[in-house]
């Protein structure tokens, strides 16, 4: 599953529900109390239109990604686990898939 339960994490993040477009609830951790403090963010520059349409000219096959949907998709290496620990009145769980509020993602 996406969320495994542990006994131990030093780094267990409180729960924060956030209100979905159709009126769901999602239960994220708020890891910016946490593990957030110590990632590194990477900064990359995006590229202009006119340098992508460069690289494109004289492509045939062309790939379309939508990554706004890749939350919990993205697997996670086991390293991480406990940096994604999240604490309910349930126990402590951690993601085995990239979730919302990781400051890297």
């Amino acid at each position: 599953g996406i969320l495994v339960p542990t006994n131990y994490s030093p780094w267990g993040s409180p729960i924060v529900p956030v209100i979905k477009k159709g009126g769901g609830v999602r239960i994220c951790g708020d890891f910016k109390l946490t593990s957030n403090k110590f990632l590194k963010v990477d900064q990359h520059p995006l590229p202009t239109i006119e340098s992508l349409f460069q690289k494109a000219q004289g492509s045939r096959i062309f790939a379309r990604l939508d990554l706004s949907s890749a939350f919990q998709q993205i697997e996670l290496n086991p390293k991480c686990h406990e940096l994604v620990t999240i604490t309910t009145h349930k126990g402590l769980f951690y993601y085995t898939r990239l979730p919302y509020g990781v400051s890297p993602a």
